[in-house]
């Protein structure tokens, strides 16, 4: 049976889904979302313009510019085109990457969820979910030896950037939480174990002031 066009691109597309992610995770460390906030509310920048901003005097221009080119073909930036040399485009924000993926003054930022998600030593453990079929093991420990929470311990870093991830997934749900459960407001005080940063105890506190909230 021949295949069609669509189904091809379908199939081929399932491959490439990783990329989308990883482009996107270049531009964070990049800072070229915050790099456009910055430049004001509606701001549009051009190549150079981003590229002054960047930390190197020599920048690639040429990666850049696929990197922002691509970002705008998944409707993450806008890019419009007004010269005739592909320089001349300039680049803004969607709503969406606004809201999501601006780190400076915004607590809603999904940028250290994408960072997390991203991390060399939290991908690792994929390459071995296969071996979680036949050997029933944990990927994890599989990929470095110990449980999350043991390496997490053992490097600070890791434990940092997954705690950030974990005080990103808190803010976009706590308001949810406080609004529609009232249980806290008989409580007289609060501990929180293994609570990371204490976000969640603080919004918590901060609705309840009388709550005494302890983190352990």
């Amino acid at each position: 049976m021949a295949m069609g066009a669509s189904e091809v691109q379908q199939a081929v597309e399932n491959i490439y889904s990783f990329v989308p992610t990883l482009v996107l995770k270049s531009a964070i460390l990049l800072n070229i979302p915050d790099i456009i906030a910055n430049a004001g509310p509606n701001a549009s920048l051009t190549l150079a313009q981003v590229a002054e901003k960047l930390p190197t005097k020599t920048p690639n221009l040429h990666c850049l510019s696929l990197i922002l080119k691509y970002l705008s073909l998944r409707s993450l930036f806008v890019q419009t085109q007004t010269g005739e040399n592909p320089r001349d485009a300039q680049y803004s924000l969607t709503d969406s990457a606004k809201r999501f993926y601006v780190r400076k003054n915004n607590p809603g930022s999904l940028v250290p969820l994408l960072l997390m998600l991203t991390h060399l030593v939290l991908m690792a453990p994929w390459q071995h979910l296969h071996e979680c079929v036949l050997q029933d093991c944990n990927a994890f420990e599989k990929a470095h030896g110990k449980d999350l929470w043991a390496y997490e311990k053992d490097d600070p870093a890791v434990n940092d950037v997954f705690n950030n991830s974990m005080s990103t997934i808190t803010i976009l749900l706590i308001g949810k939480i406080l609004s529609d459960y009232d249980g806290f407001k008989d409580v007289k005080i609060l501990v929180d174990v293994g609570g990371g940063k204490g976000t969640a105890l603080a919004h918590i506190v901060k609705a309840y002031p009388h709550i005494h909230g302890l983190q352990w």
